[in-house]
């Protein structure tokens, strides 16, 4: 099944990646691992994440937890589309679903 990022997603990830770039690039390196691998399975299995309704998100929306990282997506047709790459480490009353993924 093809995987899909949002713009949303995608910057999430990248924030994240930022915080790991005073720690080592090799840490940084294995994170993104371990996220691409998750996604990877994800591709295989789309209903492993488990349904959630957060933050006013739609009940179509499932989430994969990585690391400290929450994977919200939803399945459409033969796609996956992840909508954000949220870090729980965030302040939670920041985080939003988008209405309409981009």
């Amino acid at each position: 099944m093809e995987v899909i990022w949002t713009r949303a997603a995608d910057c999430d990830l990248a924030r994240a990646c930022d915080c790991l770039q005073g720690v080592s690039s090799a840490a940084r390196q294995r994170f993104l691992q371990r996220i691409f691998s998750a996604v990877e399975a994800l591709s295989r299995m789309p209903r492993m994440g488990k349904p959630v309704a957060e933050g006013g998100a739609n009940p179509k929306y499932r989430a994969l937890i990585v690391d400290h990282l929450k994977l919200f997506y939803f399945i459409e047709s033969d796609r996956i589309v992840i909508v954000r790459a949220w870090d729980t480490r965030q302040d939670p009353s920041r985080f939003f679903i988008p209405n309409k993924p981009e």
